[in-house]
């Protein structure tokens, strides 16, 4: 936030900015000249004609330093144990919260994982019975349907079944799936090749 409006997140190097002194897990907090104090981040700070300075770390439950919440003023400042207080309430809640987010996110990560993992298990089962079922002339139907689900599975554009002859010497490509042009991958329709 600007002192008018919310600005777009960025990223940028710790080293040589006041926002590395943080770090160390305590308040950090500079009253004036906070550009000539940081020479590797003169020209950022200012452009934003940053004065004085003042930050605290965001701390995870573990007691992690997370990130922090900083407070520039573009007028020289004496900070003071009330502003230390404020930005404590601010900080602890802040902390919360990304962590909160944190957890969610890897919970939400876990489910995909997990739900993913139970539709290629499914998936498998479903190939391998049809092969235990099929009879020797439709093996290369099998073998096309096969490469269409797989395809579909991993959203990949070819799929290939290459043989090797018996001193891996040579390969021959014996079926090659592409994706039909145009479609998307629930209703992708298998175009097979079998190389002789």
């Amino acid at each position: 936030w600007d002192g008018a409006n919310l600005q777009e997140g960025m990223e940028y190097p710790l080293p040589g900015s006041p926002c590395e002194n943080v770090l160390g897990g305590d308040i950090v907090a500079f009253d004036s000249d906070i550009a000539e104090l940081f020479p590797a981040e003169r020209k950022e700070l200012e452009a934003m004609g940053a004065q004085s300075y003042l930050a605290i770390p965001l701390k995870s439950m573990a007691g992690r330093v997370i990130g922090h919440l900083a407070a520039i003023d573009t007028e020289p400042k004496n900070w003071q144990e009330r502003d230390f207080g404020i930005l404590r309430i601010f900080a602890a809640r802040c902390a919360a919260e990304l962590e909160r987010q944190s957890a969610e996110q890897e919970m939400q990560r876990a489910h995909d994982a997990l739900s993913r993992r139970l539709q290629l298990e499914a998936l498998i089962a479903e190939i391998s019975t049809r092969f235990m079922n099929t009879e020797a002339d439709g093996i290369d139907a099998e073998i096309e349907r096969t490469l269409d689900a797989i395809g579909g599975f991993i959203g990949s554009d070819r799929g290939m079944v290459f043989l090797y002859d018996d001193d891996a010497s040579k390969v021959t490509l014996r079926y090659v799936w592409p994706r039909a042009a145009g479609s998307g991958l629930a209703s992708r329709v298998p175009v097979i090749r079998r190389e002789d």
